[in-house]
């Protein structure tokens, strides 16, 4: 079974463009239909990751008691995640850019640069858009038994 260990996580109460546990979004930035749950693993009040819906393997996920598909990462110690770690190996793969009106895109440079990151579900990551799985993690851990 694909485990995931929670490394660094955050977000402030403050900021606008923190994400709050419970919160459903949208991984696409508002395009397609790929949403998860920002989930708070340890119960301290900070999301510490997302749990991409439909990716088990029934074909979907066990919701916000699930663990995360992507763990929050805050790399630059703002107490706001900026990245995300798709792999369980505590270094981002894709950054996290947040727009005004709340919608989520990964990409693959900080600071919404770089490439968008599509997440096609059940299969993985798309980081060129080809439309070809680049990252087939999400594939893994769905066959992972």
């Amino acid at each position: 079974m694909f485990t995931v260990s929670l490394l660094l996580g955050g977000s402030s109460a403050n900021s606008s463009t923190s994400l709050k546990p419970g919160q459903t979004v949208n991984l696409n930035g508002g395009q397609g239909n790929v949403t998860g749950t920002v989930v708070d693993t340890d119960g301290d009040g900070i999301a510490d990751g997302i749990v991409i819906h439909n990716v088990g393997p029934e074909g979907n996920s066990s919701g916000s008691s699930a663990p995360p598909n992507l763990v929050l990462i805050d790399s630059d110690g703002d107490e706001v995640p900026n990245g995300v770690d798709a792999n369980g190996d505590g270094i981002i793969d894709y950054y996290l850019s947040i727009g005004n009106g709340g919608s989520v895109s990964l990409t693959t440079q900080p600071n919404g640069g770089g490439n968008q990151v599509t997440v096609v579900l059940g299969q993985g990551f798309d980081s060129n858009g080809d439309g070809v799985v680049d990252n087939p993690i999400l594939s893994q851990i769905a066959n992972d038994t």
